[in-house]
C-alpha cells in the first residue's frame, strides 16, 4: 500500500521532527551509520488487513538525518539502541497511526522489530510487521 510505504519510510529507522517544507526531517538514532543506506524489509502479520508493503531502500545523510515524504507528528523515542516508534502521519488525506519498537545493532549494521500501522480516513486497515533493516 503506497500510503503506508510513504509513512514507513524513515520511522523504521529513526525519529522525526517536521521539516519545512512540508516534509519530515528525520534524526536517526544513535546506532545507525550516518552516510550509509539501508535496506528496509516488511512481513505482515496474517491478520492484517492493510496488505504489503514493498522493500525500500533508507538512506542517512552523512550528518545522521533522513528526509521523508509525509509530515509526520513524533512522540518517539530512544533508549540505547532501540527506537520506540509512536507517530502520526498524514499523507493524501489519509491518517497513519505507527506504533512499535526496533532494535538496532551496536555497529549500525542492522535492525529489526515490529511496526504496527492503523489508516482511517479515504483508506482504513489496521497491520502490524516483522521489520528488517540492513546496512547496504
Amino acid at each position: 500500500m503506497r500510503i503506508i510505504a510513504i509513512a514507513t519510510c524513515a520511522v523504521s529507522v529513526a525519529c522525526s521532527s517536521p521539516a519545512p517544507s512540508g516534509g519530515t526531517t528525520v534524526k536517526a538514532n544513535a546506532c545507525v551509520t550516518a552516510g550509509a543506506s539501508y535496506q528496509v524489509r516488511y512481513a505482515e502479520d496474517p491478520s492484517g488487513t492493510c496488505g504489503p508493503i514493498q522493500s525500500s531502500i533508507a538512506y542517512v545523510q552523512p550528518d545522521g538525518t533522513l528526509t521523508a515524504e509525509a509530515s509526520c507528528t513524533d512522540r518517539g523515542r530512544y533508549d540505547g539502541c532501540d527506537v520506540y516508534i509512536d507517530s502520526t502521519c498524514v499523507v493524501k488525506g489519509v491518517t497513519v497511526v505507527t506504533a512499535g519498537k526496533i532494535t538496532w545493532s551496536s555497529d549500525g549494521k542492522s535492525g529489526t522489530g515490529k511496526e504496527s500501522y492503523s489508516l482511517s480516513g479515504s483508506s482504513t486497515c489496521t497491520s502490524t510487521y516483522t521489520v528488517t533493516a540492513t546496512r547496504l
